[in-house]
């Protein structure tokens, strides 16, 4: 049987001059073949028929005003490039209401509410479609029908693009929503949506929302530059998003919330406003694989919500990493968590558990535990540049088998924590810190490299330390000034700069049980109000820090050798003590520049002893911040005339408050040796003007060779006024070079055996010490030397025992160098 062919032509040259005319007339299965033109008619197809534009794609025009362009209410229909337009607030440009609507090349457009409306009994696919709907949404689906929009792009709707809404069924699979004035997918009701390869632009509202009891499976969808949230889920049906890509949130990019339980794998968020993930309203979702970066706040749990964070990666976060607050309860497995801030906050009441994690911070507490909340950490490894790696105030922690590496433990005030099996390496200051009111309870730890004290235990704190080993610290091994409980019960104290166990307050209750010291031997208890005088003294050769307190002004103190520079710079703090207290008595400030000259050999501490000093000025209230920027030449030197301004301008802006460090200053004069125009002087001629202007809120350092120094700062009439003093940093003794590696051998679980320290000591013994010697640096190199080598020997002959592999003998010490270690004269100095 041969199909109905029906031509339509507004120029009479078909049979039929009107659409309508020919549906009129059409049996099932019919085609109806329709010329380019406009034709104004509200058509309503009730019959199997196909309507076709006989020229290309939107040449054919239906304009059903007021009224729907299209009505479908057949078995099946059929509509290919056509132009479809009409509509109005209540009513849509496309109404399919019974049987199935093909819509493949169409456009939809209009003032309508909706362009195309799929509802009671109607079923819609459309292919290769687009939509623009100004008066409403673009595509509304309440129909429970195999719906299906595909390669479709609906663009610019005064509200959302897609709403799956009631009862609705569709998938969304290969198509563009940009710039919905609503959402981009809105699913509701009791509606089930499938969206994938799916982009979504600029969306005015949550681009993705899955509401009420609406289930939604999200695979490879894109959300990008939407002007609040990417996507908002509360509803309490299945939700499921896989693989999504959510970037540039104006606000908060995904939103959990209203008890949902949503399931993210493998999903990305990055540079949200706000937050990366919001969790709240008692919700309970699942992130596995997901990666969170670039956002004030990675991931903020409240509100009593408990979800459950696997391998999930959260880095690049400006304030807080992950926040749990208000109640909330987070279990995370395998995180990655960094940021400039704190890593990991838990406040109000919230409890985390973390396991095998890693946290690094960047400018406070890796992970801040505080106001009531708990925290229980297994297999963490923590991180934190200047600040605490566990900081607990007025909370409770737990750890166990975690490390934390160049950071320590704090327990402040009416908090309390319990380490078991933890190892803490090279904190910046004191290992573990117990302020007024902590409580302090640890089993099984080591404590070890820290730059301040082993363990400090301060006024009014309370700690009990059974099976933990406090070796190789700057500070005394275990210091106590409280006059509450301190127990010490089966520890190793030993190697500690300082004094073993130091109990600094008589008639304290201290009780030091089988404590062994640097000899292995048993000790009796400390006399109360004495100095522990077992076998943890001292190690010979290495002096007690004189400061015993903490901070940067022990933690300067605390440093190797430099006893020439300490007293120069402790000069230098007392006098600008006495001069804030002559301000604050309403006397006269003396004259005096703060800004210095660091002069002497690369690999000495120059740039450790100008943070220092920074941080000394700002707890003494001279400088706002303390903080330091470490420059160079190419810093402040721009290649055109003027940059160069510009540049030292923006780096002096930026140090104001603290420290501007000029590494190498010399370079910045006379480098074009009369053969062009120096730039270098104009950042010297910017820094003057700049350092006059803000005398009082910047502290400038320039560091460099002794004679280049002498040359810098000859270079320009005012230059030694305003840098009035210069603080010489000598060499480091043999002793203090086998001090650092000792320290480095510590940091890393290594040690030396007696004839390997001899070997070391005899190295640096002979070694040249031209005027460019490494000094910290050749010991760093000594000591990575001897790994390589020790690699070498056990590589050829394996050892009996594992304890072989961290032990560095006699035989990993190399050879004196023929000639000196640091850099010839043509090399660039080594950094400080």
């Amino acid at each position: 049987m041969s199909r109905q062919m029906l031509l339509v032509s507004q120029d009479g040259s078909a049979p039929y001059r009107t659409i309508g005319q020919a549906l009129a007339d059409a049996a099932d299965g019919a085609l109806i073949t329709i010329s380019a033109g406009t034709y104004r008619e509200a058509l309503v197809i009730d019959r199997v028929v196909t309507l076709a534009a006989g020229a290309e794609p939107g040449s054919v025009r239906v304009d059903g005003g007021s009224a729907s362009a299209v009505v479908i209410a057949a078995e099946a229909a059929q509509l290919d490039g056509l132009a479809l337009e009409g509509g109005s607030e209540q009513i849509p440009v496309v109404e399919v209401r019974h049987g199935e609507a093909s819509l493949q090349r169409c456009t939809v457009s209009g003032d309508a509410w909706a362009g195309i409306l799929a509802w009671q009994r109607g079923t819609l696919v459309a292919r290769s479609c687009r939509v623009t709907v100004a008066g409403g949404a673009g595509i509304v689906i309440t129909s429970p029908g195999a719906n299906v929009v595909e390669q479709t792009t609906v663009a610019r709707t005064l509200s959302s693009a897609i709403v799956v809404a009631e009862r609705g069924r569709l998938t969304v699979r290969d198509c563009r929503l940009d710039e919905p004035g609503g959402n981009g997918v809105c699913v509701n009701g009791s509606a089930h949506a499938v969206v994938e390869t799916t982009e979504i632009t600029a969306s005015a509202q949550p681009a993705l929302v899955a509401e009420q009891n609406g289930s939604a499976e999200l695979r490879a969808v894109t959300v990008t530059a939407s002007t609040g949230l990417d996507a908002y889920l509360t509803s309490r049906g299945e939700v499921v998003l896989t693989d999504c890509v959510f970037t540039g949130s104006g606000a908060e990019s995904v939103l959990v919330g209203g008890g949902s339980a949503p399931a993210l794998r493998g999903c990305s968020v990055t540079g949200a406003a706000r937050t990366g993930v919001r969790i709240t309203e008692s919700a309970q979702p699942y992130l596995e694989g997901c990666e969170v970066t670039g956002s004030p706040v990675g991931i903020r749990v409240d509100g009593g919500s408990r979800p459950v964070l696997r391998t999930v990666r959260i880095s690049a976060a400006g304030s807080e990493g992950l926040l749990v607050a208000d109640g909330a309860t987070v279990e995370g497995e395998q995180l990655s968590v960094s940021g400039g801030g704190t890593g990991v906050r838990v406040a109000g009441a919230a409890a985390l558990v973390l396991r095998d994690t890693e946290v690094a911070a960047g400018s406070g507490p890796a992970v801040d535990v505080r106001d009531g909340a708990t925290a229980r950490l297994t297999g963490v490894r923590l991180g934190a540049a200047g600040a605490p790696g566990l900081a607990v105030t007025g909370a409770g922690a737990v750890t166990e088998a975690c490390a934390l590496r160049d950071c320590g433990v704090l327990v402040g005030a009416d908090a309390r924590a319990e380490l078991k099996d933890t190892e803490v390496v090279a904190s910046d200051g004191d290992g573990v810190r117990v302020a007024g009111g902590g409580d302090l309870t640890a089993v099984g730890c080591r404590v070890h490299g820290a730059h301040g004290h082993g363990v400090h235990i301060q006024a009014g704190g309370r700690a009990d330390l059974a099976h933990c080993a406090v070796f190789d610290n700057t500070g005394d091994g275990i210091r106590t000034n409280t006059e509450e409980p301190v127990r010490v019960q089966d520890c190793e104290i030993r190697d500690n700069g300082g004094q073993a166990l130091h109990q600094l307050r008589p008639h304290a209750r201290l009780d030091a049980v089988n404590v062994t010291g640097a000899d292995g031997t048993g000790t009796a208890p400390p006399e109360p109000g004495h100095r522990w005088s077992g076998t943890g003294t001292a190690e010979e050769g290495r002096p007690a820090a004189r400061h015993a307190g903490t901070g940067p002004l022990a933690d300067l103190d605390a440093l190797v050798g430099l006893e020439s520079v300490k007293q120069e710079v402790t000069a230098l703090i007392n006098l600008n003590k006495m001069a804030r207290r002559r301000e604050e008595m309403g006397l006269p400030m003396p004259p005096m520049s703060r800004h210095l000259v660091f002069a002497g050999p690369p690999g000495t501490g120059k740039t450790t002893v100008a943070r220092l000093y920074g941080a000394v000025l700002a707890e003494l209230g001279i400088l706002t911040q303390g903080h330091m920027v470490e420059v160079s030449r190419a810093d402040l030197v721009a290649q055109i005339i003027g940059g160069t301004a510009i540049k030292t301008t923006e780096v002096f802006n930026r140090a104001l408050g603290g420290v501007l460090f000029i590494d190498e200053a010399y370079t910045l004069t006379n480098q074009s040796k009369g053969t062009g125009p120096d730039f270098g002087q104009e950042a010297v001629e910017t820094l003057m003007k700049l350092m006059e202007d803000h005398r009082d809120e910047i502290v400038v350092i320039a560091a460099g060779y002794s004679e280049h120094m002498d040359q810098f700062l000859a270079s320009n009439p005012g230059m030694a006024s305003r840098f009035s003093r210069t603080v010489e940093f000598p060499n480091y003794t043999v002793e203090e070079l086998v001090t650092i590696v000792r320290g480095l051998c510590a940091k890393h679980f290594y040690e030396l055996t007696d004839d390997a320290l001899e070997a070391v000591g005899r190295y640096f013994a002979h070694i040249p010490k031209g005027p460019t010697f490494g000094n910290g640096r050749v010991a760093r190199q000594v000591f990575e030397s001897m790994i390589n080598r020790q690699a070498s020997r056990l590589a050829v002959s394996p050892p009996d025992s594992d304890s072989e592999l961290s032990r560095l003998t006699e035989a990993d010490v190399e050879a004196v160098p023929a000639a000196p270690a640091g850099p010839d004269d043509t090399a660039p100095p080594a950094p400080h």
